[in-house]
């Protein structure tokens, strides 16, 4: 289940992961995130203006074991957003993972069906192929319409930052092991 949620804290030694993703490790509030996901601009303000300081921080957990996003960063003295994660309004997002969907989810539902349906019709091959194909296009269309839901459900939480709940982000970190002497 996605959560949203925020907490003042602050983030330090930010380290990007992969030069070629998104993806980073930092210390927020003195524990260990093995895996923080946001985009440049909010990058560039945690470690230029937002550095080493209390800022307030939008998390969004998608679930199923991904990483945690920072959906925005802002200043704790004037509570406004100063930078938001605007990955979530791409085109990609939006519109082409929706339709990737549904069409791996006809695909998929065809190659499941297709021996069950035509066993069932037997010598009326016709009908059989008739029902697989309609059956296929809603399951296609379903998947479709669902991934396209949950990306406008996203992209309008992140479009309302201001009511969020507070949060915290102890399941998501790890507590840093203190040096011996």
């Amino acid at each position: 289940m996605p959560r949203f949620f925020y907490k003042d804290c602050e983030v330090s030694n930010l380290q990007r992961v992969d030069h070629k993703s998104d993806v980073f490790t930092a210390i927020v509030d003195g524990r260990k995130a093995p895996r923080l996901i946001m985009d440049n601009r909010v990058f560039h303000y945690l470690i230029g203006p937002g550095k080493n300081t209390k800022s307030r921080i939008w998390f969004y957990d998608p679930g199923f074991k991904k990483g945690l996003v920072i959906a925005g960063a802002g200043s704790d003295a004037d509570g406004r957003n100063a930078e938001r994660n605007k990955s979530f309004n791409t085109l990609y997002k939006i519109a082409t993972r929706p339709i990737t969907a549904g069409v791996l989810a006809w695909f998929s539902a065809w190659v499941l069906l297709a021996v069950p349906v035509l066993t069932l019709y037997g010598g009326n091959a016709h009908s059989g192929v008739h029902f697989l194909e309609t059956t296929t296009v809603v399951i296609g269309c379903g998947t479709a319409a669902l991934f396209f839901a949950h990306a406008l459900w996203v992209v309008n939480k992140m479009k309302n930052l201001d009511r969020w709940r507070t949060g915290s982000t102890d399941s998501y970190t790890k507590e840093l092991s203190s040096a011996p002497a």
